[in-house]
């Protein structure tokens, strides 16, 4: 009888150790994520972090609306994992995340932008464009400049939070996790934004 209860009992058991070793820690979870967004592998990243939130660095405007666009955006991309310190249910993670600086490259396009939408409203007859063809001509422009940059790298250090959930440890965005990932680009449009200018090309 004893040896029934054993045999049925065990398996039981390794499952449960099994599930509870599957628990990934949140230094892991975190490399999960980031391994993701390096591809643009929003159906695992989501598993993991609010994608959405973290990839919307643009304040929610249309500069990279397309897939060839955030490509050369993450294409440099890359992080490192420096500490992680847990606390109950929280854990707090630093990290190095490396980009291309993206600002000099943002600066060119406010300023091209800007003169595209000029020379658009002093166009006369059948020379202009529609609003809907000049933002597309405005994002062409951004992607031609990420294409022809060389543009230097730069490396943040960076702390954000996990927390635990049911299904395993999720990260929590913040801006400068969101800045670092897209090398400024995001903190630079967000200052824009304060400021009360309008971003050339926005929606």
């Amino acid at each position: 009888m004893r040896k029934i209860l054993v045999a049925a009992v065990f398996p039981a058991v390794a499952l449960l150790l099994a599930a509870c070793g599957s628990v990934m820690t949140p230094d892991q979870t975190a490399s999960k994520a980031f391994d993701a967004i390096k591809t643009l592998d929003k159906q695992t990243a989501e598993r993991y972090v609010d994608y959405d939130q973290l990839m919307d660095f643009s304040e929610g405007d249309n500069l990279a609306s397309d897939d060839a666009t955030m490509k050369l955006l993450i294409k440099h991309f890359s992080y490192k994992i420096i500490s992680t310190n847990i606390i109950d249910d929280k854990a707090i993670l630093k990290a190095e995340i490396t980009n291309l600086d993206f600002k000099p490259i943002f600066d060119e396009y406010v300023k091209e932008a800007g003169q595209m939408m000029v020379s658009n409203a002093l166009a006369k007859g059948g020379d202009n464009v529609t609003d809907d063809q000049l933002r597309l001509k405005m994002q062409d422009l951004f992607q031609t400049l990420l294409n022809i940059s060389n543009a230097k790298q730069i490396t943040v250090t960076v702390e954000f939070t996990m927390t635990k959930e049911q299904d395993g440890w999720q990260i929590e965005p913040n801006d400068a996790l969101q800045d670092a990932v897209f090398g400024g680009l995001s903190g630079e449009i967000r200052n824009m934004v304060k400021q009360g200018q309008k971003l050339p090309g926005a929606d």
